[in-house]
């Protein structure tokens, strides 16, 4: 029974995308009547084990296999920018993104959409003077505080904010432009709340599910990442367990 058990759940997950435990549970139950829901968890571990399935939250399942990584959407001001401080700034570690990349991840729209732009911290002050020279129609920030973001920033679109670059944080090059991972960007909304009041609360939660339901999101990178920036927290939030570690594989090297 246990093959054709399986069988039954994948074709179910196929079918439906994005499957809850409980969900398929009652679904089983139609033709196992006396279906413990002991024994399906030690189905759905073996499944996942298998890489059948994958997590896609707290009790949220769909069909496994590789996912592809995050593309990011590169628009003119990220690489004017990116351009700047690779001429100006040769050696200092930074990176870019636009606030814009997580629409269509959102279930409410924020009233103002931001370029955020991390450098290191001994550079960083120095990065926020050149960019307000160069660029007098943009309104630059540098680490604001939540009155500051409030007064300068909501409403306005054409916003740029310096802040400093956390040390080991996640970030790549694509397109000849240093971006951060969807790790760093998903603990950065989490750890500052202040800027990132819009994206907060029960809406971080609609993003990671998005985003992880569609790419690939590494737990042991948005772990130490997360440790790093003393966010921790944000395991709860996300309905990530670190418990389940060693026991179903959530902190692997996806």
């Amino acid at each position: 029974m246990g093959n054709e058990r399986s069988e039954v759940i994948l074709d179910f997950i196929k079918k439906n995308g994005v499957i809850s435990t409980r969900d398929l549970f009652s679904f089983l139950l139609r033709f196992e009547p006396s279906l413990k829901y002991t024994t399906l968890k030690w189905c759905i571990y073996s499944l996942k084990e298998q890489g059948l399935i994958r997590n896609v939250g707290r009790g949220l399942y769909r069909l496994g296999g590789d996912l592809p990584a995050f593309e990011a959407p590169i628009n003119r001001k990220i690489l004017l920018i990116n351009n700047f401080l690779e001429e100006l700034f040769p050696y200092i570690r930074f990176s870019i993104w636009a606030t814009q990349w997580l629409s269509d991840y959102m279930l409410h729209q924020p009233m103002s959409y931001i370029t955020l732009v991390d450098v290191d911290p001994d550079a960083s002050e120095s990065v926020f003077n050149k960019l307000k020279d160069k660029w007098g129609n943009t309104k630059v920030l540098y680490k604001p505080t939540a009155d500051e973001f409030d007064r300068y920033a909501v409403g306005r679109q054409n916003i740029v904010i310096v802040k400093d670059l956390i040390s080991e944080a996640p970030i790549e090059q694509q397109d000849g432009v240093y971006v951060p991972t969807l790790e760093k960007i998903v603990v950065d909304i989490f750890a500052e709340k202040d800027i990132f009041s819009a994206f907060s609360g029960r809406e971080i939660s609609i993003i990671f599910n998005e985003l992880d339901s569609i790419y690939s999101i590494s737990r042991t990178k948005l772990l130490r990442y997360a440790k790093r920036r003393n966010a921790k927290d944000i395991l709860n939030t996300l309905g990530i367990k670190p418990d389940l570690q060693n026991k179903e594989g959530m902190f692997d090297n996806r």
